[in-house]
């Protein structure tokens, strides 16, 4: 008798271990050593760099589709257009991650008409635009330097988007509609750090946003290093050596523990309709 209670709790143990050895396991995924069109909802991981001459590398034609480079480069040769698009067609909960993307003259992500995107630990670098995400889009941890783009922001992320810690060194977007980081109303920018870029504005954040914890510092042939719209928050952040203005606020805001020295023009110009709160801030 008890040699079968014993044999039925090890069938019992080696079935517990069965299960829980797919747990913390890795994703399920597609592998994909190619250019293409992803036209089904899944994870799909690249096994190899891939590269292509003209038109876009990867083409996402579904919603809910995850791009996992997994360490590997996506290349443009300077002619091509986009390495990831959603070819101007609106999508959901795209997600791109984890490699490099480089040498597209449109952009390097280009997904502005989808939402709820997510980027997330990438360099991009010899592109266009770097990355433009839609409405509720994220854009993290990454790094970008030497994009050009003369006619649109470096990062764009439009309504109640998040752009946090990323870096971007060296980057021009230069004419009025040319900033390092674009973000729309009831956003997020918090922990990025911009240097040596060549743009109209640094951070440029609409209506209602947060904008804490960013350095903007060596910005040439700008406006303003950090630009935001009224009815915002702005927390330590930090701006220096910028040609333009320092910050250049929409009040009512609320302007708390930032640091604006050696600027070309005003270090901190508030102007607007209403009154700014103003706590603690460092603008001679």
């Amino acid at each position: 008798m008890l040699k079968h209670i014993g044999e039925a709790l090890a069938v019992v143990a080696i079935s517990v271990l069965v299960m829980l050895s797919g747990v913390g396991g890795a994703e399920a995924a597609t592998p994909i050593n190619s250019c293409g069109t992803l036209s089904v909802a899944d994870t799909y991981r690249l096994t190899a760099n891939l590269s292509i001459s003209s038109g876009d590398c990867l083409i996402v034609a579904a919603n809910s589709v995850t791009i996992d480079l997994n360490g590997f480069e996506i290349s443009g040769n300077g002619t091509s257009d986009n390495g990831v698009t959603d070819g101007g067609s609106a999508r959901k909960d795209i997600v791109v991650r984890d490699g490099t993307i480089r040498g597209f003259p449109v952009a390097g992500i280009a997904l502005g008409l989808s939402t709820a995107s997510l980027v997330d630990g990438l360099v991009l670098f010899d592109n266009g635009r770097a990355v433009t995400v839609g409405a509720g889009g994220t854009v993290k941890n990454s790094t970008m330097h030497d994009n050009t783009s003369a006619n649109a922001a470096t990062i764009t992320v439009n309504g109640a988007g998040t752009v946090t810690d990323n870096v971007l060194v060296n980057n021009v977007a230069s004419n009025a509609n040319g900033h390092s980081i674009l973000a729309g109303p009831h956003a997020l920018v918090s922990g990025n750090t911009l240097i040596y870029n060549n743009s109209f504005f640094g951070i440029a954040a609409a209506h209602n946003s947060t904008v804490k914890n960013n350095v903007v510092s060596h910005n040439t042939n700008g406006s303003g290093a950090i630009v935001v719209n009224g009815h915002s928050v702005i927390v330590q952040n930090t701006v220096l050596n910028n040609t333009g203005f320092g910050f250049l606020i929409v009040c009512p805001s609320t302007v708390k523990f930032n640091t604006a020295l050696n600027n070309g023009s005003t270090n901190l110009f508030e102007g607007g309709t209403g009154n700014c709160t103003n706590v603690g801030n460092n603008a001679p």
